[in-house]
């Protein structure tokens, strides 16, 4: 193939739609008339944009459409969250420890969840944990 877009067979320059009617046993004319028909009939829109990709996650819908609680957290959150938990005593930390593996379906021998809380759901869960066992001073309750 030429850089001009013909073919050469047999020495003699031809269009492409000569070269696959040639290959096909077709009218060169026929093939002309049947791309532009086709092409006329389905019109493709030269603006048109992909969908977004959105990971799992409808970020560009209205926040009441979301699906509740599965947002991501931020990672700083996640920090934050992770530092709340530790500063609790062992045994409440214990206590959470179970109560979101039971909330989350996560496996028993789990030992650690810092890595689990990644999700609006998790903060929320761990939030109202903290509120439980805290005063309205912020104390820890013993």
């Amino acid at each position: 193939m030429h850089t001009s877009g013909g073919t050469i067979i047999s020495g003699f320059t031809q269009t492409k739609s000569a070269a696959v009617s040639a290959v096909l046993g077709l009218n060169e004319r026929l093939i002309d008339v049947n791309l532009f028909m086709a092409a006329a009939s389905n019109p493709t829109p030269i603006n048109s944009d992909p969908p977004p990709l959105t990971n799992g996650f409808d970020t560009t819908a209205d926040p009441e459409e979301r699906s509740h609680g599965l947002q991501p957290l931020t990672r700083d959150r996640q920090r934050e969250l992770r530092g709340c938990l530790k500063e609790l005593p062992e045994e409440m930390y214990q206590n959470a420890v179970v109560g979101f593996k039971r909330a989350f379906s996560l496996p028993p021998k789990l030992e650690k969840i810092g890595d689990r809380i990644t999700q609006e759901r998790h903060a929320a869960w761990l939030e109202d944990f903290i509120a439980k066992v805290t005063t309205d001073s912020g104390e820890i309750l013993k």
